[in-house]
């Protein structure tokens, strides 16, 4: 059946097998549509070795200690890798099997052999470049910025992107997503709903506009039921004087009406306002949206994309946003330590981490804290938690395990090998 449906397909009607789909691809099992895709993408010819990529993160440290934005893709990682990467991204569509790397790292001046953990630093850090100010290709939502609503923690493409340099760095933000669904390697990014239903090649609504920017919602729900507060067409003008002009999420404004500016909202008119600005919204950033999506189906076919609904893309993409403490327990294993009363008395009390230890472990997630919680591979029963964590790098989240969890504090002072099962 998946080969008779047209997933490039933009009509509306019902009796298309592609919105057919699109209506009950949510009630299909992850696994299922998993073992397809495996099918599809093990298919492709074989690819073998990998580019060796030098990388020099002083620059990307100067870049961020000195507040700058990298709008050439010179001095950031993300940015040096990118130029690099230029036509080469076909090691991008390596077959599934085990875990691969497309490229290795090295990075000037700085020891080390790239076995998959520089590999996997060098990712954590470009995603924590694109949700910073170091890149302008990611803006926080304006529920980020106020700390209002829901989802305070997401970000969105920059509409003002609009540079050619700017749509080929988001094409390669592409080749990356592709990467982490065909190969596993996650990125802990937090974009907001509508990109990822946009890549789904799902509707976006009222809903993932209220997750973006829950003030907006809420205007324009006042503005729509002001009639209700006493306010008529008399006394409307002194109450709101606003034309047909929006902002969108990076606060440029945009007319919504040719002429906007010099156009009036009426108590007659609101509605219509209100609409317009509803629709602008949800509709922002699509030429740069779009780039991104066509550097991800050059990695990943379209028909194995449009398989997923947005939740499960987002899932395999940046794993899971949070976990129970008790499944982090079952695939954890503690060895090498002492039988002295301290130790004794460490390990009783991490295996006996109460529930608000674990409400403190979720609450303290930051994005960076995601890929961890979401590293390739997953353990065994647990999916998508990290297969291997050694003592000497889990400095990303030491502040969290020493208040969380004085086993941990024990086996860091020991610098004891602390692994999944």
């Amino acid at each position: 059946m998946i080969d008779y449906i047209d997933f490039g397909s933009k009509t509306e009607s019902d009796d298309d097998l592609y919105t057919y789909y699109n209506k009950v691809k949510e009630y299909i099992l992850l696994r299922t549509k998993d073992q397809i895709a495996k099918q599809v993408l093990m298919e492709g010819p074989r690819i073998k070795g990998k580019v060796d990529c030098v990388l020099e993160r002083s620059k990307a440290f100067s870049l961020k200690a000195l507040g700058q934005v990298d709008s050439t893709g010179q001095r950031s990682i993300f940015g040096q890798l990118w130029q690099q990467l230029k036509g080469k991204t076909d090691r991008f569509k390596k077959r599934p099997r085990k875990i691969k790397f497309p490229f290795s790292v090295k990075f000037k001046g700085e020891g080390g052999i790239d076995a998959g953990g520089l590999f996997r630093e060098t990712l954590d850090q470009l995603c924590d470049e694109l949700q910073s100010s170091c890149l302008p290709l990611l803006v926080p939502t304006p529920n980020n910025k106020t700390a209002f609503g829901e989802f305070r923690e997401k970000w969105t493409v920059n509409p003002s992107a609009t540079q050619e340099l700017n749509f080929e760095m988001y094409t390669f933000l592409g080749n990356l997503i592709g990467m982490s669904f065909r190969l596993g390697h996650l990125l802990p990014l937090n974009l907001s709903s509508v990109f990822w239903k946009r890549l789904a090649g799902e509707k976006v609504d009222r809903a993932d506009l209220r997750g973006v920017d829950a003030y907006c919602v809420q205007c324009l729900d006042d503005i729509v039921n002001i009639d209700k507060k006493g306010v008529d067409s008399k006394s409307f003008s002194q109450v709101i004087d606003d034309c047909f002009v929006t902002r969108l999420s990076d606060g440029s404004e945009v007319e919504l009406i040719k002429n906007g500016r010099n156009v009036k909202m009426t108590f007659e008119n609101r509605t219509e306002y209100a609409g317009l600005v509803e629709t602008a919204r949800l509709e922002e950033g699509q030429a740069q949206i779009k780039a991104v999506v066509a550097g991800v189906f050059s990695v990943v076919p379209q028909s194995v994309i449009r398989l997923y609904t947005w939740r499960e893309l987002e899932y395999k993409v940046c794993g899971k946003p949070s976990f129970s403490v008790d499944a982090l327990k079952k695939i954890t294993r503690y060895s090498v330590f002492d039988s002295s009363p301290r130790c004794r008395r460490d390990a009783a009390n991490a295996m006996g981490l109460s529930s608000i230890s674990g409400r403190r472990w979720r609450s303290s997630q930051t994005r960076r804290d995601r890929c961890i919680c979401g590293s390739s591979g997953g353990g065994r029963g647990c999916p998508r938690i990290p297969t291997n964590t050694c003592t000497r790098s889990i400095s990303s989240v030491a502040p969290i395990l020493i208040s969380l969890c004085p086993l941990l504090i024990h086996g860091m002072r020991r610098c004891v090998n602390i692994c999944a099962i």
